[in-house]
């Protein structure tokens, strides 16, 4: 009796000390926290992924992937997101995992001069560090990738008690941060291939933000601060969707569809599909019991002409009955997409060198 009791109070410590590591890292980072997390997150990442992934040859002081981050952002703030955008942060990590803060017009200029860009959003109840770390298992698997990668960290740690409340309440901020990501990219405007990454929350982000941008043109109302008014779906030459376990409704899929269809820059989706996913499986309980399903969990009923330019992998018997990334990302579905990139990428810049001669 005596054994099983210590046993427990172990236990108990333990997760106390684990929700206790979580509400320090959860907040806005200082700078020398960071440089310390991103480091032990990334040897973390090392072993939940392939070890012999190769890394990408690096400019001189080039960053292994660039952040955003909205974290500083109220929900009152983003009600306006022409001015909210001026309160991003911007963060450099290098290939040793070292976090520093840069500047705006730095992210600006290397966007400008590439011909593919990279932007990932991740999904709901990470800190700070913890989208570090989800951000390190993206880059391993895609470091052969040319262009710059971005992650958008959103504040998604853990807000109120209860994962019932706590999911509801970031479901309405993945919302309410489309209008904001797609405010950004009108600023930033690509003018090359766009590829945008969502996992869970972040594909309701991307595909909500995408819709937003289209219908922005339509209204005439696209908020960009400074240009020739151009949206970013009109300067960039192709847009790709990878929604891995997305946490959205077919409402939102359907939407983006229509939209891609009626901009002249070339548009795909591709999503994964797991139907033993339990967050998945529980998100069309988010606002009533009879909710809308999540696209990732059981098979979207689109429109008749989404074939061609909708793609469903279903990595049911990989993934299994789990919502983590680390997950998804070892499954080969998830790295027959992300492969398949980069030789969408090969040929792209084979088909312009033809064009060129």
């Amino acid at each position: 009796m005596k054994t099983i009791v210590s046993k427990w109070k172990i236990w108990s410590v333990g997760v106390l000390a684990a929700v206790a590591l979580t509400s320090v890292v959860s907040g806005t980072p200082n700078e020398r926290i960071v440089v310390a997390a991103t480091a032990v997150e990334k040897t973390a990442a090392s072993s939940d992924l392939d070890a012999s992934s190769s890394e990408r040859a690096l400019p001189d002081n080039g960053p292994a992937f660039w952040v955003v981050s909205s974290r500083s952002i109220s929900w009152a703030q983003l009600q306006d997101p022409a001015h909210a955008i001026s309160r991003l942060q911007f963060f450099r990590v290098d290939s040793q995992g070292r976090t520093t803060s840069a500047e705006e017009s730095e992210l600006h200029e290397e966007v400008g001069s590439a011909d593919n860009l990279c932007i990932v959003v991740h999904g709901n109840r990470m800190s700070f560090s913890d989208a570090l770390r989800f951000m390190w298992g993206f880059y391993r698997i895609t470091s052969k990738v040319d262009g710059p990668m971005i992650l958008w960290s959103w504040p998604s740690q853990s807000m109120v008690r209860g994962i019932a409340r706590d999911s509801r309440l970031k479901a309405t901020r993945s919302a309410q941060e489309a209008a904001l990501l797609a405010t950004w990219l009108n600023q930033l405007r690509p003018k090359g291939r766009v590829v945008l990454v969502g996992y869970s929350f972040g594909a309701k982000t991307l595909l909500r933000a995408f819709a937003e941008s289209r219908q922005a043109i339509r209204d005439g109302s696209s908020q960009i601060p400074r240009g020739d008014g151009e949206s970013w779906v009109q300067t960039a030459q192709r847009i790709e969707l990878l929604l891995i376990a997305p946490a959205a409704d077919v409402s939102e899929l359907n939407e983006a569809i229509q939209v891609g269809k009626q901009v002249q820059t070339p548009f795909r989706i591709e999503l994964t599909l797991n139907n033993l996913d339990p967050a998945l499986k529980w998100y069309r309980h988010l606002w009533t019991c009879r909710g809308p399903n999540a696209i990732g969990w059981i098979f979207p009923c689109v429109t008749s002409d989404a074939s061609s330019v909708l793609r469903i992998i279903d990595v049911t018997g990989e993934v299994g009955h789990t919502h983590q990334w680390q997950r998804y990302f070892q499954s080969r579905g998830v790295r027959a997409i992300l492969e398949n990139l980069q030789e969408n990428i090969d040929s792209a810049r084979l088909m312009q060198s033809q064009v060129n001669r």
